[in-house]
């Protein structure tokens, strides 16, 4: 079976969780024997105006250039006035379209399956149906709604997120999308958010956890066999963003150790973002919280096998973070914000404790798991999720 996968970014350009979710789901797709093609967008430097092909370990990836105003990964160094023309732009961009039409044409794969297409074109669901391809779509965030992909709490009703400008993008991607044959999502919420608003009337909805198994570095036959560290640690996983709750969260720890409420205790930052230098500046006055930095996804399982909790204080509505199921999976206790998806496996596998997305909130959560770390310790989640891999193959070879 041929299998396209369509995609903004693809290793090794990388933004977030998505992008390393479609090469895991390619290269399973490729080792269970299909003919694998991803199609991705790229940097004028690296492709000019050719299509550049390269064999990836038996992955064919096809890569074009973009088309827009500017590279996906660049659009944090543009003022708003350009993301937003360039949203405008990615919903009208044939130039895109029309060079995935003639690889389409050319590969004719068995099955089309479309990820993050934000800053290509959104034209491509049009010319898969156009083609009577079978189509499937994953959701990995609300960019089909808002075109930022970002909402945070208390900005659900303004303007931004609820205005006729907003309307009329829902409006304008509900044609353009139509109903694909499947569509998923890792969270039940993500899909609940998309059919409240009418999206894919007529597609079959299915959640598959983008769960692979615990990481290499984090598996073991003894979920209880904790690397015990001399303080109580609190390890904190992801983007240096204050969206993510990032600074919030060092104000809430700040306080409390600041008053002596929880000796020998640390809260440990791991990742980057445009946040970072604030992150640090805020946490340089409490001697009890370590910054970091970005590491290798297998530091960060070490790192997460030797924390007592994981928190993810997150003010977005998300999907489905990757590092609460990683966390699970390695057996550590999660506490997460109650919004959006992040909270669903938690609660699933009351593997931890969820809390509201507010820094009072947080800040009683914190005080509260320094308290009664002893019973925090001891909890151990036991994450039984079917492997993405194998239900996507489902999908595959009976739709």
């Amino acid at each position: 079976m041929k299998i396209c996968y369509i995609t903004n970014l693809y290793p090794p350009h990388v933004r977030g969780g998505a992008e390393r979710i479609v090469a895991r789901l390619a290269r399973e797709a490729q080792l269970h024997g299909h003919e694998v093609h991803i199609i991705t967008s790229a940097p004028w430097k690296d492709v000019q105006f050719a299509e550049h092909v390269t064999d990836e370990q038996g992955i064919f990836v096809h890569r074009i250039f973009h088309w827009s105003l500017f590279f996906n990964l660049l659009s944090g160094e543009y003022p708003a006035a350009f993301r937003f023309l360039n949203v405008v732009w990615s919903c009208v961009n044939f130039m895109f379209t029309w060079r995935v039409v003639r690889i389409l044409r050319r590969v004719r794969p068995d099955i089309v399956h479309t990820h993050n297409l934000a800053g290509t074109s959104f034209l491509v669901p049009v010319a898969v149906r156009v083609l009577s391809l079978r189509h499937i779509h994953t959701l990995h965030d609300i960019q089909l709604s808002i075109a930022s992909g970002r909402m945070t709490v208390g900005d659900e009703y303004d303007w931004v997120h609820a205005g006729f400008l907003a309307r009329g993008f829902q409006a304008l991607q509900q044609a353009l999308w139509g109903s694909p044959d499947v569509v998923t999502a890792p969270s039940e919420w993500l899909l609940a958010y998309y059919k409240s608003k009418k999206y894919f009337q007529y597609s079959r909805l299915q959640v598959v956890r983008h769960y692979f198994g615990a990481p290499v570095a984090g598996r073991t036959d003894f979920p209880q066999a904790h690397i015990t560290r001399e303080k109580f640690t609190m390890l904190y996983v992801g983007q240096m963003e204050r969206a993510k709750g990032i600074l919030m969260i060092i104000n809430a720890f700040s306080e409390l150790y600041s008053r002596s409420e929880m000796p020998e205790v640390e809260l440990i930052l791991v990742g980057s973002g445009e946040d970072l230098k604030s992150a640090e500046i805020l946490a340089s006055v409490c001697p009890a919280i370590r910054v970091i930095g970005e590491v290798d996804s297998s530091r960060v399982a070490h790192m997460m096998r030797a924390a007592d909790v994981v928190v993810v204080p997150s003010l977005l509505y998300e999907n489905s973070p990757t590092v609460v199921i990683e966390a699970l999976s390695l057996g550590r206790p999660v506490s997460v914000s109650d919004i959006g998806g992040a909270a669903e496996l938690v609660k699933k596998f009351d593997g931890g404790w969820v809390v509201a997305p507010t820094e009072s909130a947080w800040r009683a959560h914190l005080l509260w798991l320094s308290k009664n770390r002893d019973s925090v310790v001891q909890k151990v989640p036991l994450v039984q999720l079917p492997n993405a891999a194998a239900e996507f193959e489902k999908i595959y070879v009976t739709h």
